[in-house]
């Protein structure tokens, strides 16, 4: 458990919300703290270096497992109940 909270610290990835105001959450509720968990794959120079690197290739889809180029397909999600 140190080992994480040491990353969260030393890579800036825990942000504190200042004093009076909150950080919203995609899900619509609010909260004191954000985790850029991007941020724990080296830091914030890394992490923007990775998010650029996936931003200049999105559209080729060939740099990536999941990309239109390569034949692969993720399986299509389930719409189905499944009871109850």
């Amino acid at each position: 458990m140190l080992d994480l909270i040491a990353a969260l610290i030393q890579t800036r990835a825990l942000r504190l919300a200042p004093p009076g105001q909150v950080f919203w959450y995609t899900s619509g509720t609010v909260g004191p703290y954000y985790i850029d968990t991007h941020y724990l794959c080296g830091g914030q120079a890394r992490a923007e270096e990775l998010l650029g690197f996936i931003d200049a290739e999105k559209g080729t889809g060939s740099a990536f497992p999941c990309g239109s180029g390569n034949g692969w397909r993720r399986p299509a999600l389930s719409t189905r109940s499944t009871g109850g």
